[in-house]
C-alpha cells in the first residue's frame, strides 16, 4: 500500500517574554535560522507539538531556551573560510529501525524491520530585518514485516517568516502541513497509537513587543486541524484545536520579571460532541538566575466548559533551561492543566506532566542526547461522557536516548533507542514499544 505523506514538527506555540527588558537582551531577535538541531530527530514522526522540545500546556510569558527554528540535520548553513554563504542547504538520511510493536498493540505484537531514507533541502532567504525559512523533504520507509503494506512515500512542508519592526517590536509566523501515519507520545495532540494516516496544519503567529524598559508583552495564536483517512477513525478524532494567549512583563528588578497572564483552549471534533472551551489566568515569575539558567513558574486557575457542562481546576507550571558549560544544555518542565486527548469517551484530561531535555557534547567528534515525557491523566467526571467508561486514570511514558558521532562537516552516523508505554485502568489501550535505530546523514 502505497502512503504519500508530509512530516511536520509544530514549532513553538511562542518567543515568550524572558527576563527583562526582554527584545534589548538580545538586539538581533529575530536570529536568522539554520538546520542546526533544537531536537534530536528520531525515526518515529511526530505529531504537532506545542514546544520547542516536548510539550505541556502553552506556558504564556515562559521563556524558550532558543528560539523556535526549522531543523533537518546537524550541518550548519553558514559558510568556511573561503567560502560563498549558500542560501540552501541539501541533507539525506538513511537509517535502519528495529521495531518490536509496529501496530502499537498490547496483543499479538507484530515486529519489523524498517529502513528510511530521507533528502531534503532547507532554504534560507535573508533580508533587512526579516528572515524566511522553508524546508522542504521527501522520503521512504520500507517495513520488512507489514502484512498491511510494506513501503510508505513520505514528504514534509515547513515555512516560517520573522521580522522586527523595530528593536521594540517583532512578529514571527510559522505554518506547516503533514501527513502522519504514526503516533507520537510526546505530543498532546493526534493520537497515541498507529490509528492510521491523519493529514494536519497548524499554522500559529506571535508579536513581541517592549513598551517600556519595564513593561513587555507577548501576543501569540494558533489554529490545527487533524483530519483521519480512515473514516472509522475520523469519526472520533478529526478535530480543530484554537490557542490564543496575551501575557504581559513588569520588570520589577534587573533579574526578574512578574507576568500576568490569559489564556484560552478550545477543542472541537468533526463527527462526535466531545471538546472543550478552557479559560486560564495565571501569574508567575522570571527569573534569570544566572546568565546560563532562566527560570520560570506560573500559577493560576483554568474554567472548563464540557458539552454544557462546566467545572474550575488549578493551573500551575514550571520551566527551566540551563546551559551547563560549553557542551551540555538541559530544559526541563512540569504543568498542570486541562489538554486533549484521544480517547473517544472523553472530551479532555486534566494531565500532569514532566518533559526534559538533555544534551550533552562528549567530546568534538561524539554527541549524545537523552529526551523523556511523562504524562499522568485524570478522566475525571467531569470530563468522561455519562454511561461510558467512567471514571479513570492513564500513564504515558515516552524516552528516546541517542548518540552521534561527527564523521566529518558534512556527515554524521547515528544511534538511539526509542520507549513508548501507554498503562490505563482501561486494559485495552495499554501498550509497550522498543524501537532500536542506526543511521548515517549527509549535507550540503
Amino acid at each position: 500500500m502505497l502512503r504519500i505523506g508530509f512530516y511536520a514538527t509544530l514549532i513553538s506555540l511562542g518567543v515568550w517574554v524572558g527576563g527583562p527588558p526582554a527584545l534589548a537582551q538580545n538586539s538581533s531577535y529575530p536570529p536568522a535560522l539554520t538546520d542546526q538541531e533544537v531536537q534530536p530527530s528520531s525515526p518515529v514522526p511526530q505529531a504537532p507539538s506545542q514546544e520547542l522540545t516536548f510539550p505541556g500546556t502553552p506556558v504564556p510569558g515562559a521563556p524558550s531556551a532558543a528560539p523556535p527554528s526549522i531543523n533537518s540535520s546537524n550541518q550548519s548553513t553558514m559558510a568556511g573560510p573561503g567560502e560563498t554563504p549558500k542560501f540552501y542547504t541539501i541533507t539525506a538520511e538513511l537509517r535502519e529501525t528495529y521495531d518490536d510493536n509496529v501496530y502499537t498493540s498490547s496483543n499479538d505484537k507484530v515486529s519489523s524491520f524498517e529502513t528510511d531514507i530521507e533528502p531534503s533541502v532547507l532554504f534560507n532567504f535573508p533580508m533587512e530585518n526579516s528572515q524566511f525559512s522553508a524546508r522542504v523533504s521527501v522520503g521512504g520507509t520500507y517495513y520488512q514485516n507489514e502484512s498491511s503494506g510494506n513501503f510508505e512515500v513520505t514528504s514534509s512542508l515547513l515555512a516560517r517568516f520573522t521580522h522586527q519592526f523595530s528593536d521594540r517590536f517583532a512578529i514571527d509566523v510559522r505554518d506547516e502541513a503533514g501527513y502522519f501515519t504514526e503516533p507520537g507520545l510526546f505530543s498532546d495532540i493526534g493520537t497515541l497509537y498507529r490509528n492510521g494516516s491523519y493529514v494536519s496544519n497548524t499554522f500559529s503567529t506571535d508579536f513581541t513587543a517592549q513598551w517600556t524598559p519595564l513593561l513587555s508583552s507577548v501576543t501569540s495564536l494558533s489554529n490545527t486541524v487533524v483530519y483521519y483517512d480512515d473514516s472509522n477513525i475520523a469519526t472520533g478524532q478529526d478535530n480543530m484545536q484554537n490557542n490564543f494567549s496575551q501575557s504581559i512583563g513588569f520588570s520589577i528588578a534587573p533579574k526578574i520579571t512578574l507576568v500576568f497572564a490569559g489564556l484560552y483552549s478550545g477543542v472541537s471534533y468533526s463527527d462526535v460532541a466531545r471538546g472543550y472551551d478552557s479559560y486560564t489566568g495565571m501569574t508567575g515569575i522570571d527569573w534569570t538566575a544566572l546568565p546560563t539558567l532562566s527560570i520560570s513558574t506560573r500559577i493560576g486557575a483554568s474554567y472548563t466548559l464540557n458539552q454544557g457542562n462546566a467545572f474550575p481546576s488549578p493551573y500551575g507550571s514550571v520551566s527551566v533551561a540551563w546551559q551547563l558549560g560549553k557542551r551540555s544544555n538541559l530544559q526541563f518542565g512540569y504543568s498542570y492543566s486541562v489538554v486533549p486527548t484521544d480517547v473517544v469517551t472523553a472530551s479532555g484530561q486534566v494531565a500532569s506532566r514532566i518533559y526534559t531535555n538533555f544534551a550533552y557534547d562528549i567530546s568534538r567528534s561524539w554527541s549524545s542526547h537523552l529526551n523523556l515525557a511523562v504524562t499522568d491523566g485524570d478522566y475525571t467526571n467531569d470530563l468522561v461522557q455519562a454511561n461510558t467508561t467512567g471514571t479513570f486514570t492513564e500513564w504515558d511514558t515516552a524516552l528516546e536516548a541517542g548518540l552521534t558521532y561527527h564523521i566529518s562537516d558534512h556527515f554524521d552516523t547515528n544511534m538511539g533507542y526509542i520507549f513508548s508505554d501507554v498503562s490505563s485502568d482501561l486494559g485495552f489501550r495499554d501498550y509497550t514499544r522498543n524501537q532500536f535505530y542506526l543511521g548515517i546523514s549527509g549535507s550540503y
